[in-house]
């Protein structure tokens, strides 16, 4: 909701306004003044929203490529939150190290699976392993690096190849794991994170 109100006694007229959209559910709102000595104001009402609960403790969360930039970022979150999270990435050493960075509130079992997508096979039967093991995932997040940048007259088909492999049929295999778990918890989250050049 927006409105416009021009006169001098612009504030008293806000304060009634104000408590008007209050009785409706609009608790919040913004005032802009248009000019620096202008008498024209601009209102925007918006309506008051609940709390958005992000509590995950007792949620078991999938993060791929968890040992560097936005993997890492998100997995650092989620373990701040409260969830048991696994890092997924191929470097083992980095898989460790990022591990002993996440936040434990004393209950959280965080973990770790080192696999390299170009090899989907390992990759489902490690997936399996681990759902089997843990339990279900109730938050996957599919994050995978992408092709090489250059010119697209440059790139070679084992590349087009290799980018499809991790992007389409790596995060396919792990949404097929996750899902029945997720819907038998009645509660899911599947984010996939794509990256292009």
């Amino acid at each position: 909701i927006e409105w416009c109100y021009t006169g001098p006694r612009y504030s008293e007229e806000l304060e009634v306004k104000a408590e008007e959209e209050e009785l409706k559910g609009f608790t919040n709102f913004e005032i802009k003044r248009w000019g620096q000595n202008s008498k024209l104001i601009s209102v925007l009402f918006l309506p008051s929203l609940p709390a958005m609960n992000l509590d995950l403790r007792n949620k078991r969360t999938l993060v791929c490529g968890s040992t560097q930039g936005i993997g890492k970022a998100v997995a650092l979150e989620l373990a701040s939150l409260g969830a048991h999270v696994t890092l997924m990435a191929r470097n083992e050493n980095s898989l460790k190290e990022v591990k002993t960075e996440l936040k434990n509130n004393g209950s959280q079992l965080h973990s770790y699976v080192c696999v390299d997508f170009t090899y989907p096979e390992k990759l489902k039967e490690l997936i399996l392993q681990l759902v089997q093991r843990s339990g279900p995932i109730h938050i996957l997040v599919n994050n995978t690096g992408g092709p090489p940048a250059g010119l697209i007259s440059q790139a070679k088909e084992n590349e087009f190849l290799s980018a499809f492999n991790s992007h389409l049929i790596c995060n396919h295999i792990l949404a097929t794991a996750c899902i029945e778990g997720m819907k038998n918890a009645n509660y899911g989250r599947i984010i996939n994170i794509i990256w292009f050049h």
